[in-house]
């Protein structure tokens, strides 16, 4: 596998990268062709347009991104990776949650990779997916397959705070899609994905214990109080329709099986 990676705002850059990339040994020995998108730009239509411009130029390829949230004046740089892949493949995969449920989108995708003995992983990105998300990953988990992902960002749009505080995060592939998953299944004979988890930082403050759960993942009470009034009493945060947005850069750090992972709220119910 070759990556090329491209970071620009500039849409007449990114036409003439990828004409150059077609032209390159890499991209003409390539037997499938992924293209990954990190997007600032919080606005669907002129994401729609980079996405119409990268089908037009790359009509085989796969695509497959996600906004960011990490620009508000969509006038930021968007990173396209571009993998080259001589003797694997990438298939994306793009679930309409509108139509379907997570549940309904994890038994096709299940479907799809049962009977494929060759699968290296899987990377889902999901956008206005919350809680039902476990639903999709906890049915293609039982294929006994590796399973990383991110979840899209939102951008705080400040040139336009009557429309506002923030625009909708979403995946991308064929469209902008403000209600979806993508899974990006890599197979491949000699293809291999290595998986690490690590938090990069070292939790602090004071062990809880989770008393009580909605289900399997969801923690409904900590230390016998409501899991989000940990957030009103160590922060002052309160469980208003901005609970979410004022929390996630403060991760609650789970143990499992002496195994560590952060936990940010996806909800409230």
């Amino acid at each position: 596998m070759v990556q090329k990676t491209l970071i620009t705002a500039d849409t007449a850059e990114l036409v003439d990268y990828i004409r150059k990339l077609k032209t390159e040994e890499s991209f003409l020995k390539a037997r499938d062709c992924l293209v990954e998108i990190c997007e600032p730009n919080p606005d669907p239509e002129v994401i729609n347009k980079k996405l119409e411009i990268i089908r037009r130029e790359l009509p085989g390829a796969g695509i497959a991104g996600l906004t960011t949230g990490r620009h508000s004046l969509g006038v930021g740089e968007g990173i396209y990776s571009f993998l080259l892949f001589e003797n694997s493949r990438a298939e994306v995969f793009h679930f309409d949650c509108r139509k379907l449920t997570p549940k309904e989108a994890g038994n096709i995708l299940r479907r799809e990779i049962r009977y494929k003995d060759d699968i290296a992983g899987i990377m889902v990105f999901s956008a206005g997916v919350v809680l039902e998300l476990d639903d999709f990953l906890n049915i293609v988990a039982e294929e006994n397959v590796t399973v990383v992902g991110a979840e899209a960002g939102a951008a705080v749009n400040f040139s336009s705070p009557e429309k506002g505080a923030t625009e909708k995060p979403c995946v991308l592939s064929d469209r902008a899609d403000s209600c979806g998953i993508l899974a990006i299944v890599f197979s491949g004979p000699e293809l291999k994905m290595h998986v690490s988890y690590d938090m990069g930082w070292k939790p602090i403050g004071k062990e809880m214990t989770v008393t009580a759960t909605d289900g399997k993942y969801s923690m409904s009470r900590i230390d016998n109080v409501p899991a989000a009034d940990i957030y009103r009493k160590y922060l002052g945060v309160t469980t208003d329709r901005f609970f979410v947005d004022n929390v996630r850069e403060f991760p609650i750090v789970t143990k499992r099986g002496g195994e560590r992972s952060c936990t940010l709220p996806r909800g409230l119910r």
